[in-house]
This record gives C-alpha cells, structure tokens and sequence, in this order.
C-alpha cells in the first residue's frame, strides 16, 4: 500500500483525516494503526476489502487510481 498517496489524496479532497474516517466509517484510531510504516512497526493490519471500498467512494478513485494507492508498495 502507498501511503503517502492515500495521505495525498484525502490533502486533495479537501478533508481532515477526521471528516475522511467519518465519511468512509473508520474508526480514527483503526486508520492511523493501519497507517503505521511496516518498516517500524511489526504485524500492521492491512486495510479491509470493505474498508477500501469505503475509502473509494469517499475519495472518487477510478481503478486505476485505486490499483496505485492500494496494491503497490510504499
């Protein structure tokens, strides 16, 4: 998963991460744990099929851009 793009992408919608979790139905605190660097934390949890479907509508993502932000490396 890219990140930074995911963290892009909410920056160009105009929404706090705050609004972003609840307009897609996150919890905040489950975002920022499934937003941890793998590289510095073990075992972080991926982000669910629902969830990423949820993200998607809330940020207006084509396959494309979807593929990009969450099925390629950071």
């Amino acid at each position: 998963m890219n990140r930074n793009e995911l963290r892009a992408e909410i920056a160009r919608q105009g929404l706090s991460v705050g609004e972003f979790c609840k307009r897609a139905n996150i919890a905040p605190s489950t975002y920022h744990r499934k937003m941890q660097d793998p590289s510095e934390v073990d075992n972080v949890p991926q982000f669910t099929q629902g969830e990423i479907s949820n993200m998607r509508a809330v940020l207006g993502l084509n396959d494309e851009r979807l593929s990009e932000i969450f099925f390629s490396g950071d």
